[in-house]
């Protein structure tokens, strides 16, 4: 029989819950600094290395894709966004404006948009102050299209054909 205290007795103790949490502590950090674990042969776990450069290893991901526009997101070359495009557009004789409701995004609430009006900042101002006094109802101007509060195509579709508006939708 072994005497108390001996190397073998202490193996077989309960170990504190502190020791335990910095024993495995210290083995998530050395995995994340040094490579990732591999079960030996003898049944213990070995840090393997992290291999890097060689000829297997290639680009993946990468998070830095240079200047980007901080309206819309695309490159600056490839900008997307209303603020690079023509602003006052001139008004043609004859404008086509689709109608549409929507509700996607809207919690549920519909919501008129008029579309494939001219990008002309003063003209779209006119017109959706017009329309919201005409539907007495609430909207704004929002990329080039005037959006109004509610299901309003009925009311709409006659007022702008009588300004000379072709009407879609």
């Amino acid at each position: 029989m072994l005497a108390s205290g001996s190397h073998s007795d202490r193996r077989h103790e309960p170990r504190s819950v502190a020791y335990a949490v910095s024993e495995w502590q210290d083995r998530v950090s050395r995995i994340a600094c040094e490579g990732y674990p591999r079960l030996s042969r003898d049944g213990g776990w070995h840090i393997m290395p992290r291999v890097t450069g060689g000829r297997g290893s290639r680009l993946v991901y990468s998070s830095d894709t240079g200047r980007t526009c901080p309206t819309c997101g695309w490159p600056i070359g490839n900008c997307q966004c209303s603020t690079q495009r023509q602003v006052d557009e001139p008004i043609p004789t004859r404008v086509t404006a689709k109608l549409r409701m929507e509700k996607k995004g809207r919690g549920g609430k519909t919501m008129t948009v008029i579309d494939g009006l001219p990008r002309n900042a003063a003209f779209l101002k006119d017109l959706c102050q017009d329309l919201k006094r005409l539907c007495g109802t609430g909207g704004a101007i929002a990329d080039g299209t005037v959006e109004l509060q509610g299901d309003l195509r009925d009311r709409l579709r006659p007022h702008l054909v009588a300004k000379g508006f072709l009407v879609k939708g």
